[in-house]
């Protein structure tokens, strides 16, 4: 089946560098993959103009097993697809994905909420993420994070 999402170019990863973690819920008045559906092909888009190998791992707290396998079966290549039966909140999630060896392989994280829609017009063609795993790379202990705006240029 032709899938309606963009592919990418190495998939599974077997190696990466950074870990893209996507989390979704239901009892926020947002039902599953609401926002997912806008995010996802956008962090793909813009994470396969990168010279960065990459995993991309989903964690979603309670939603129904059929929404996450029908957003699956439409072609999204996630490397780990993890799920809370009950919405246990973001903090728990984030756990579960990044520190209880659930989700994430990768030294580094870019985490994407499902509520973090790109926003129409900003740039996510621009090869930020390079340069944010170098300081982070070269900083070692020193730098915990590094946060990528899109600044507009000036007059």
């Amino acid at each position: 089946m032709p899938s309606d999402l963009p592919q990418r170019a190495r998939f599974p990863e077997d190696s990466p560098e950074l870990c893209v973690t996507f989390f979704t819920c239901v009892g926020t008045g947002i039902a599953g993959v609401a926002d997912l559906q806008t995010t996802y092909p956008a962090a793909v888009t813009y994470l396969e103009a990168q010279a960065v190998r990459y995993e991309l791992v989903w964690l979603d707290n309670g939603s129904e097993r059929e929404v996450l396998d029908g957003f699956v079966r439409r072609g999204a290549q996630l490397d780990k697809l993890l799920h809370n039966p009950t919405n246990q909140g973001l903090f728990h999630a984030a756990n579960d994905a990044w520190f209880r060896g659930r989700g994430c392989r990768a030294p580094y994280v870019l985490s994407l909420e499902d509520d973090r829609v790109p926003r129409p017009g900003v740039a996510w063609r621009v090869p930020h993420l390079r340069h944010s795993l170098a300081i982070l790379q070269a900083e070692g202990d020193g730098v915990l994070g590094v946060r990528l705006e899109h600044l507009q240029p000036e007059p």
